[in-house]
Formats: structure tokens, C-alpha cells, sequence
């Protein structure tokens, strides 16, 4: 056992708290946290997500966090402590789950062809006129939104208003929107992500710093962060202030009433 993991070993046993009793609390599992007290730090998943789980859990035990970090420093090695492994979890796919990929190159291809279309078009209208003539160009077309008045028998107009074609008015659609679009985006550190949309789980998981998840057309969100400072939640394009600070375990939930996010925990 090195240094660190007697430490914590010793601040879990003066609290009296058992492994099962901290993974429920801050969400890392049980192999791990022996992992840690253990200093067998090529068990966990990378050197992000041991400091991440480290400090994580020094703020659970009230240890000075800053003397636990530098200790791990000295202590482990990035060429060799740390197993640089990525464990990749199973996330159930849903319609409305969607992870941004870089499309950028899609995006140009696409750009490029809506550019040579409308030069196409340009230049089959300009040979028309040129081979053609004015006699090609069709009938003027009626401006959209007015309405043609029938001619009056006599050259009179109709007595009767009834008579009159009147203009109908389009619909206006309601704008209001109550479903959630959001967007959770890792920052500076790694943080453990669960989502769920009325009780159904729809994304569970560890986001790396530069990772996002979006989900859209959520009726009652709820969301659990087990390390609240280092992600970024965005709601029907509302960038909200962080949910806590780093290290904390965040759960709230949400909902939008007439077009209002209401916070509801």
C-alpha cells in the first residue's frame, strides 16, 4: 500500500464508512475506491479519471485536497502507474440520443455542390435569354399574398362585397415550445453523467474533457453529475450557470411549462 491509499484508507475507517456506503454517495464504484487505497493505480481507467476519482473522493474524507494531489504527483508515474486504458461503456441507443462527431469535411462537400448548382442555374437562365428571347419568359406570375379581384361585367365593379375575393389570413403556428433540448458538455475534467427523461434512463456514463451528449424533446429531465463543476448544461440553447462546484455531487430536474424552464429540485 503506498502512501496515498493509507491515507485514505485511514480518513474512510475514522469516518466509519463502508465502500458500499461511498459508492452510493459519490457515484465510484467499489473497485476503485479499494483500487485507490490499495495504490494499484494501473486498475483504473487513465490518468484523468484516477485524478479526477482521487480528488473526488479526498473532499468526501475532508482531506486537504492540494497535499493528496501533489503526494500523487510524486507518487505515481504517468509512463507507468496509470493503465492508459479506455473503458468504453454500453449506453443504450434512443432516437433522440445524438453525439457530435466532426463532420466538417461533409459540411464543405455540401457547401461546394449548393455553389455549383446555383451557377448551374445561373447560367441556363442566361442562355435562355440569350437563344431564346424575350418571347421564352413565361406570363408575369402574381406576387404572393395578393388576391385577384374578378373583372366586372360592364366594367363596373360588384355592387355586392360578398362578391369580393377576400384574402384568408395563414394560421400563425404556436412558437411555444415545452419540451427540453439539451446539451451536456466536459470541460477541464472528467465527470460521471446520468440522464434521465420521466424515470426512463436515457444516457449514463463517464464524458472526457471536449465530450458532449444531446438529447431532444425531454418532458421531465432529471440529472445526477458526480463532479458538477467540470461540465456545462445547455437547455433549449440556454447556457445554464454551473450546477456546482468541482468534486460536488449535483442531482437536479427541470421541466418547461408554457415556454418556461422551471427548475424543479
Amino acid at each position: 500500500m503506498d502512501q496515498i491509499g493509507s491515507i485514505l484508507r485511514e480518513a474512510r475507517l475514522a469516518h466509519g464508512i463502508t465502500y458500499e456506503q461511498v459508492e452510493e454517495d459519490i457515484m465510484i464504484k467499489k473497485r476503485y475506491l479499494q483500487a485507490m487505497e490499495d495504490g494499484e493505480w494501473s486498475k483504473l481507467p487513465g490518468r484523468a479519471y484516477a485524478k479526477g476519482f482521487l480528488r473526488l473522493y479526498a473532499q468526501y474524507l475532508k482531506i486537504n485536497v492540494a497535499s493528496v494531489m501533489d503526494l500523487f504527483e510524486v507518487e505515481v508515474r504517468p509512463d507507468n502507474a496509470v493503465s492508459n486504458t479506455v473503458i468504453i461503456r454500453e449506453v443504450p441507443i434512443e432516437p433522440r440520443h445524438k453525439i457530435e462527431l466532426n463532420n466538417k469535411p461533409k459540411k464543405n462537400l455540401i457547401m461546394v455542390l449548393s455553389v455549383l448548382s446555383i451557377l448551374l442555374l445561373l447560367g441556363v437562365q442566361w442562355a435562355c435569354r440569350i437563344y431564346l428571347g424575350p418571347s421564352s419568359a413565361g406570363p408575369p406570375t402574381q406576387a404572393s399574398g395578393e388576391t385577384t379581384v374578378p373583372a366586372a361585367v360592364g366594367g363596373q365593379e360588384p355592387s355586392d362585397p360578398a362578391d369580393r375575393v377576400q384574402p384568408q389570413e395563414e394560421p400563425v403556428p404556436d412558437a411555444t415550445k415545452n419540451t427540453i433540448d439539451v446539451m451536456v458538455l466536459a470541460q477541464e475534467e472528467a465527470c460521471w453523467v446520468r440522464l434521465e427523461d420521466s424515470g426512463t434512463k436515457l444516457y449514463e456514463g463517464t464524458l472526457k474533457p471536449g465530450e458532449k451528449v444531446e438529447f431532444f424533446n425531454i418532458k421531465k429531465m432529471h440529472i445526477a453529475a458526480g463532479n458538477a463543476g467540470a461540465i456545462q448544461v445547455t437547455i433549449n440553447g440556454q447556457t445554464l450557470d454551473t450546477l456546482g462546484g468541482f468534486g460536488k455531487v449535483v442531482k437536479k430536474t427541470f421541466t418547461v411549462e408554457n415556454g418556461v424552464l422551471i427548475e424543479l429540485s
